[in-house]
This record gives C-alpha cells, structure tokens and sequence, in this order.
C-alpha cells in the first residue's frame, strides 16, 4: 500500500494475505503415514523441523508485520503533525504580513512625523531670523538717530565758527574798502571790484547767518519746549505741595472734629444718666413723701425743670453730634477726593519728569575733568560746554559729549546734573549711574566724595 502526506511522501508495501506464510505446513498424508516405518519417521520428523522453521519464519514475519503497521502509523502520524504544520505556518504567513502592513503604515506615520517636525524647525529658524532682523534694524535705527544728533550738533558748532570766520573777514574787507576810497581815483576800477567781491561775502555771510539763525532757533525751540515742561513740572509739583497742605489741615480739622464728637458724647451720655438719676429720685420721693408739703412740691417743680433742662441739652448735643457726624462724613468724603488728586497729580508729576529726562535723553555721557598737578601743563583743555580738545604735540583731537565738566566744577554742581535720573530712581523707574575710567582719574571722588561733608 501507499501512503502519502504531501510534499514528503513516504511509500511502503505491505505483503497481502496470499503470500503470507502458513503457520500449518503439514499434508493429512503425511499424518497417516507417520508410524508406518523408520523412513517414514524420519521424514516426519523432517517435515517437523520444516514445520518448525515454517513457524518460526511465520513468526518473524508477523513480527515484521506488526513493526510495518506501526511504521505505516507513525508515518500517518507524522503526516498529521506534518500538516498541521502546514497551517501553522500559514497562520504565521498571514501574521507576518500583517506586521509588515503595520510596519509600512508605521513608517508613513513616522515620515509625516518627521516632515512636520522639519517644517516646524523650518518656522521657529524663520521667525528667529526675523526677530534677529528686527532687532538689527532697531539697533541701526538708534544708532543712526545718535548720529544724527552728533552731525547736527556738529553743523550747529561748524555754522558758528564759519560764521565768526565770516564776519573777520567782512570786517578785514571793510577795512581794505575804508583803506581803497582813500586812494586816488585810478584805483577806482580795483575798488569797484573789491565792492564786488565785498557784496559776494555780504551774500555768502546772509546765507550762513540765515542757516545760523535756524539751527539757533531750533535750539531755541528745543530749549524752550524743556522750560514749558519743567514750569509744567513745578507747577504740578506746587498744586500737589497745596493739596497735600490742604490734606494735613484737613485731617487736623478732622480729628479735631473727631476729639469734639467723642466729648461731646460722652457729656451727652452723663447728661443722660443723670437725667435718669433725678428721674428716679423724683418718683422715689414722691412715693415716700406725698405731695402735701408746699416746699417739696417747689423743690419737685425746680427738679423738673433742671430735668427738662437737662434734656433740652441732651437733644441739643444730640443735633450737634448728628452734624458733626455729617461734617466728617463729607470732611471723609473730600479728603479722599484730595487723595485722589494727590494720587493723579503724583502719575501726572512723574510722566512730566520722565517726559523731561527723555528730552534730555536716555543716554547720557559726561567727562569731569581733573586739575592737574600745580607744575605741570594739562593736554586736555575743554573747548565748548559739550567739548574737549586733546592736544598730542603738534596735533589735536576734538570730542563730544553731553556735557563737559571742568576742573573747578564742584560736587553740587556734578549731582545737578543727574537729580532728575535720581528722582526718576525714587519714583521707580529703572537708573544706572556709573564712572569709568583709568586709576586715579577721579572716579571714587565723583560717585562718593571725600570726607568733607560738603563734598558729598
């Protein structure tokens, strides 16, 4: 027979029932035979022994038999498992591509992950570059509005001095003119020619006092719109001296108000009491004593009357308590109304301020300047309010700042200048004062002084 499983089949052949052996291999002639002689017993015997092998082959042969059919089994067995591998192995296919179909949409989500992270990173450097951007842009801006100060205050000294050297040479001319109409009249061309050459500088010199004039003027304006702001600033800072006065005799008003009421009702309250006191006296007595006797009956009538006395003053007392009351109510009233003031005059007051020190400007450089030693010659010699000269040998250099101390100014005078930043320090905004400079230039003696008080 055959036996087949798939891929790995197994093929056996069993031996069929015809060609097994027999067990019994004896003929019946034989059997009848047997004790017939010696020869015949010795071929029985024969055919025993062949008997015998016969038996034993067919034994081993069912023997082979037996292990065939458990083989036969075991392969059927084998088949099942084999097959049930199969399918195992088909579920795991199955299974596997549906983890590489999970691994693939994994990877998508993974991608589209990645992409947006990239294009956030893409915004956050675009937006970084843009606020970098701004901020160069606003540096620059700042930058180029200092300079632009620095080149009109420039112009504003460089117009003056033009304008000097303008007029020495206007008056030069005017005395070669003076000089040429004393001549004779052969130099009356070269004298009509210097009147022209004179007429030209007299334009040149309208011109640059009419620019001199404007930049004056807009100094002017600048200086003045400072002086409306620090009036401003003073007259605010009077009203709200007024007001707070107002706001101490108020409250001294107030309390002596207050002391007043808190007298005036604590004798209300004995007024009171003794009223009460008469009262039951009164009843008490008249219990006791009848009404029979004329005098008692006079000292009952005065009693009554210094009782309505009493009260009438009680009742008065009570009125001006109930006034007084009212007073502070509205003396209360108005004092938070000037506290409100006080309040909005103070925001107003330091706006005004802060307005005046950013005219001023935010950022302010100044140079104090040293005294030299006694014997000695200073290379820095200050040339303007705002300027300075350094002088290194046959050459020299000129610079600006807001303002140039010079060796004499006193410490009053240094504080003067930064007073305002100090108040703006006190009403919270934010200061910085600080000196640099080489050792020995005077740093520590501007920012604390010496040990005389008066240099503080």
């Amino acid at each position: 027979s055959t036996v087949g499983g798939g891929p790995g089949r197994l093929h056996c052949s069993v031996p069929s029932a015809e060609h097994a052996p027999s067990l019994l291999g004896f003929a019946p002639s034989a059997m009848g035979n047997s004790a017939s002689s010696p020869k015949a017993k010795g071929n029985a015997y024969k055919s025993k022994s062949v008997a015998k092998k016969k038996a034993d082959a067919g034994q081993r042969e069912a023997a082979k038999d037996k292990s065939m059919q458990e083989f036969v089994e075991r392969i059927f067995e084998a088949s099942g498992a084999l097959r049930s591998l199969e399918a195992g192995h088909g579920t795991l296919s199955a299974a596997h591509e549906e983890l590489r179909a999970g691994h693939a949409a994994t990877c998508e989500t993974l991608a589209v992950a990645e992409a947006t992270l990239t294009r956030v990173q893409a915004e956050l450097e675009s937006t970084a570059t843009q606020l970098a951007q701004k901020d160069a842009d606003l540096r620059a801006s700042i930058t180029s509005v200092m300079q632009i100060q620095a080149d009109n205050a420039a112009q504003v000294r460089n117009e003056r001095e033009r304008g000097e050297k303008l007029e020495e040479e206007v008056r030069g001319l005017r005395e070669t003119q003076g000089q040429l109409m004393g001549d004779n009249q052969a130099a009356a061309l070269e004298v009509e020619r210097q009147q022209g050459e004179i007429n030209s500088l007299n334009g040149r010199l309208g011109e640059s006092a009419s620019a001199l004039q404007r930049a004056e003027a807009d100094r002017d304006l600048n200086a003045a719109r400072a002086a409306e702001q620090a009036a401003a600033l003073q007259l605010k800072q009077s009203e709200l001296d007024k007001v707070a006065s107002e706001l101490g005799e108020t409250r001294e008003g107030l309390a002596s108000a207050r002391a007043l009421l808190d007298s005036q009702t604590e004798h209300g309250a004995k007024m009171e009491q003794e009223r009460r006191t008469l009262e039951v006296e009164y009843r008490s007595y008249k219990e006791h004593h009848g009404s029979s006797n004329a005098q008692q009956m006079e000292a009952i009538t005065e009693l009554k009357l210094t009782v309505d006395n009493l009260s009438r003053q009680v009742e008065s007392k009570t009125q001006e308590v109930v006034v007084k009351e009212t007073q502070s109510e509205a003396q209360t009233a108005y004092i938070d109304s000037l506290r409100q003031k006080l309040l909005d005059a103070e925001a107003q007051r330091r706006a005004l301020h802060n307005a005046v020190q950013e005219l001023k400007g935010n950022i302010r450089v100044f140079c104090r300047l040293r005294p030299p030693p006694a014997d000695e010659l200073s290379a820095i010699q200050p040339v303007d309010v705002g300027q300075l000269r350094v002088s290194h040998g046959a050459e020299t250099y000129d610079f600006n700042f807001d303002k140039v101390f010079r060796p004499d100014t006193t410490q009053q005078a240094v504080f003067a200048e930064v007073d305002g930043l100090v108040q703006s320090a006190l009403d919270g905004y934010k200061v910085c004062i600080f000196a640099y400079g080489q050792t020995g230039s005077g740093k520590t003696h501007t920012m604390q002084g010496s040990n005389d008080p008066d240099s503080w």
